[in-house]
């Protein structure tokens, strides 16, 4: 069967150029789906609460993606600890009869500020920082932490209240 207006040649690159653009739109569909702006990785940000919600308890526990946080009211204000063993990384528990935690893999023991009681851990733990968000309550943000003593006394790791 011919076409009197479209001979065989013509015929060939107007194939040739449909497969060309169908490859091509496919290939920009991959290379879009690849960099979707979608982000599925939980939070590392958590509002935990107005201020005065920690004046009349002194530990407040809470699950931040992975990370477990205790927030302790100490003397000069709020501070987030995340309490996972710098050791290898399992989860101490709070014992209240000697009011300190307590890491279940390895036997390390830290206090309320966190640091290193007794080994294995080789450093305090983490805190996570704190502050007031701009509707008034307390925000954890467990992806800026740090354990240096030097830096865990003021902000953004101490929240004075």
């Amino acid at each position: 069967m011919s076409c009197p207006c479209m001979d065989r040649r013509t015929c060939l690159k107007a194939g040739l150029a449909g497969l060309v653009l169908s490859g091509a739109g496919g290939v920009f569909a991959a290379v879009n789906s690849l960099s979707s702006p979608v982000n599925y990785s939980p939070s590392l940000v958590l509002e935990a609460g107005a201020p005065r919600d920690f004046l009349s308890t002194a530990m407040h526990d809470f699950q931040v993606a992975d990370r477990r946080i205790t927030v302790v009211r100490g003397d000069e204000g709020l501070y987030a600890l995340v309490r996972n063993c710098t050791h290898m990384g399992c989860i101490p528990s709070f014992n209240e009869a000697d009011n300190r935690f307590h890491c279940p893999c390895h036997g390390s023991v830290f206090n309320l500020a966190g640091d290193v009681l007794r080994g294995p851990a080789p450093a305090p733990l983490f805190r996570a920082a704190l502050a007031v968000n701009s509707r008034g309550a307390v925000e954890i943000n467990a992806g800026q932490q740090d354990n240096d003593p030097q830096n865990r006394n003021r902000a953004p790791f101490l929240l004075e209240v």
